[in-house]
């Protein structure tokens, strides 16, 4: 199950799509970035064409963003579309997922015939790895390892040195694993120094994930692409569908460089409104608010008698949307829910509501 499906719940609960509160998607709220409409209106007409197969403009403009080649990059339906086809890399793929963790890296192992395992972080360190006691070897036979950065749900930002180290590491004695380092979040978490872009154009086995849909606010429009050392481009692309991104996702995405002030305008807004938030979900009894880094609080249910199913139920009614937790393996099932940041005036309305539920609880 994944936040954001509006459009079902919404009638489910008695409300309009517009009047619903959904705090169970990590979007940013300030998007689509202005002039997105006119753009799209602008370009309307190109949906009479075949988009390019290779998207060539697009895919040049990622690269001078990172400041990579062209080749390094690979674009995609969203970021979601490469986890699957990057799975299909190997026969049966036996995973490593560092979790708590976003549940579409284990679906997609599966669907590629493969075998998970986990390595979970634990609440009481902060849902942080501690990286050395994470062994990979040719013992293990693990050939494929996802790592969320900023991580979902748990919004944790590994130390990027620390995460390098590890996998130089890790590589050396098993140096036929792919490493993929979500970083579909790290926008909402930090400058671009932050990513791993550069070592995985310059280390074989590592690939970076980012999303273009979170950021900008565009999960009906689909984008996402992947940086990695050129032969593991090449390798993706050959398993990947022609035209597998739209011709106005293309034109989105071709702006990247004219967004550049929004997305820094977003980061600073919502760092505040995530910090606001997690402070006043602190003052409220029979909660734990862990820290973030991204756009999005994971919540912990102290009281024995809560359960986070009911209490989504319970929001639901209220025509407030959260995502409840309970099947990100590694979880206390029932103990867990997920809400994103929004503005200042919705986030208000969010923390009334649970307040409201914790004393007819208590």
């Amino acid at each position: 199950m994944h936040g954001g499906n509006v459009e079902l719940l919404a009638p489910q609960y008695g409300f309009q799509v517009g009047d619903v509160l959904d705090f169970s998607a990590n979007i940013n709220p300030y998007g689509p970035p202005p002039g997105t409409r006119d753009l799209l209106s602008q370009r309307w007409q190109d949906i009479a064409r075949y988009p390019d197969p290779h998207s060539t403009h697009l895919r040049a403009v990622l690269a001078r963003w990172h400041n990579v080649q062209t080749k390094n990059i690979t674009v995609a339906n969203g970021a979601s579309e490469l986890i699957y086809w990057i799975a299909r890399l190997f026969h049966a793929p036996k995973a490593l997922v560092l979790g708590p963790t976003f549940t579409e890296y284990s679906i997609a192992v599966q669907s590629a015939d493969g075998d998970t395992q986990y390595e979970f972080a634990k609440g009481k360190d902060g849902f942080r790895h501690v990286f050395k006691n994470v062994k990979i070897g040719s013992d293990n036979r693990i050939n494929l390892v996802f790592v969320g950065n900023p991580n979902n749900p748990t919004g944790t930002m590994e130390d990027a040195a620390s995460l390098q180290k590890w996998i130089k590491q890790s590589l050396s004695r098993s140096p036929n694993t792919l490493f993929v380092i979500d970083e579909s979040f790290l926008p909402f978490a930090g400058p671009e120094s932050l990513s791993l872009a550069p070592f995985a154009v310059e280390t074989p086995g590592v690939i970076i994930l980012r999303s273009m849909t979170k950021i900008f606010s565009i999960p009906g429009l689909r984008l996402g692409y992947a940086v990695s050392q050129i032969e593991t481009a090449k390798k993706l692309e050959r398993l990947m569908p022609t035209w597998r991104v739209n011709i106005l996702a293309q034109r989105f995405g071709e702006e990247m460089f004219s967004f550049a002030q929004f997305i820094n305008h977003s980061r600073i807004m919502l760092e505040s409104h995530r910090n606001d938030l997690i402070g006043n979900l602190r003052a409220l009894p029979h909660l734990k608010a862990f820290d973030s880094a991204a756009n999005f609080v994971l919540i912990k249910m102290l009281a024995a008698g809560m359960d986070a199913v009911s209490l989504a139920s319970a929001l639901a009614k209220k025509g407030i949307l959260v995502r409840s937790c309970n099947d990100f393996a590694g979880l206390e099932k029932g103990k867990f829910i997920r809400v994103a940041v929004r503005k200042p005036e919705e986030n208000k309305i969010l923390v009334q509501a649970l307040k409201e539920q914790l004393f007819h609880a208590g």
